[in-house]
């Protein structure tokens, strides 16, 4: 009996670990981290490789100092990168942060496909 036990337990807990987690994210910034402290030149990493890639843009925004969480202005986006190429798992771009003022800033990545359709990231 106790050994039926053990084998149920064990079948279990081999289903749970073998489950999938959620998918990835497509289109994703995966470094830095949100909240991250940077400095200098930051090499930024993520994934763009989607059917019917066009291209992407990596793009940047500061906050108010005030309010970090505050959503991000709709036209105030600068531009870090262009990328003609997509990205499976890698290197982005690297963001010259030196000229930057100290404080909180934003990263956006968008992704266009070849239908006219943009992707970001959720």
């Amino acid at each position: 009996m106790a050994r039926r036990w053990l084998w149920v337990l064990l079948a279990a807990w081999l289903a749970l670990a073998l489950t999938p987690g959620p998918p990835a994210q497509p289109v994703a910034i995966t470094w830095p981290l949100s909240g991250s402290g940077v400095e200098g030149k930051v090499v930024v990493r993520g994934r763009t490789a989607v059917p019917r890639f066009q291209q992407a843009r990596l793009e940047f925004q500061p906050l108010p100092a005030a309010n970090p969480q505050a959503t991000p202005h709709p036209q105030r986006w600068l531009p870090i990168a262009v990328l003609e190429k997509p990205v499976v798992q890698g290197v982005l771009a690297t963001w010259d942060t030196t000229a930057l003022a100290p404080g909180p800033y934003v990263l956006r990545l968008q992704v266009t496909l070849n239908t006219g359709r943009t992707l970001e990231p959720v």
